[in-house]
């Protein structure tokens, strides 16, 4: 009886050591600019991560409703909260502020880095990325606020990523240009995107720093 209180006394010794030696594993979960995003109202798409606060993504603002719970997740998980107090209906944006174990890499979904910002350009041909799928499409019309594109999109595609490649070395990475918003129509196969200048310059006087990428 002696020897077997013995060995119980020893293993949990043996145990206790085991699990206090070995550290915990923490691995943030990253969330890229195109990954699908859902809260209480609908599913939607990562716009690009802010690159000077680390814990901070975007996406459409019309993707939260006023009132609503804040909480987004991504596949099932929770990743962080809509931030109401940083959304700006013109421009159609909205800040995401992540959880600690959730990251926000500078890259796009297909592993791509984010680049500098361009301006899109009508004749253009620019690309989104949502739903783990990649669409091209020629820039329709253009100003400085705003870019029409001859692409389809479904509700979930709000807030994707449009952007554009270099031709001289397209491997580099890609150069956001804006996101998209909505469709011109339901089902017309054009989409209206918000243009990056007019979000740098909410993003500007919100974070009061000259925000560009």
């Amino acid at each position: 009886m002696k020897q077997l209180i013995g060995l119980i006394l020893a293993l949990g010794t043996t145990i206790a050591a085991v699990l206090t030696a070995a550290p915990a594993i923490v691995t943030a979960i990253p969330i890229a600019a195109g990954f699908t995003i859902y809260g209480a109202d609908r599913s939607c798409t990562v716009s690009f991560p802010d690159p000077i606060t680390p814990d901070v993504v975007y996406t459409a603002a019309h993707c939260y409703t006023p009132g609503a719970p804040t909480i987004v997740y991504s596949d099932n998980y929770r990743i962080g909260d809509y931030i109401p107090a940083i959304s700006n209906s013109v421009v159609d944006l909205i800040a995401i502020r992540l959880r600690s174990s959730v990251s926000s890499p500078q890259f796009l979904a297909t592993g791509e880095p984010l680049l500098d910002n361009w301006v899109a350009n009508a004749g253009g041909t620019v690309c989104k990325y949502s739903k783990r799928h990649e669409n091209c499409g020629k820039v329709l019309e253009a100003n400085s606020d705003r870019f029409n594109v001859d692409m389809s999109a479904d509700p979930a595609d709000s807030g994707a990523p449009i952007y554009q490649r270099e031709k001289t070395n397209p491997e580099s990475g890609v150069h956001v240009v804006g996101i998209l918003i909505a469709e011109t129509e339901p089902h017309s196969g054009v989409i209206v995107c918000s243009a990056m200048s007019p979000i740098n310059s909410f993003l500007s006087r919100t974070h009061r720093v000259t925000w560009d990428r």
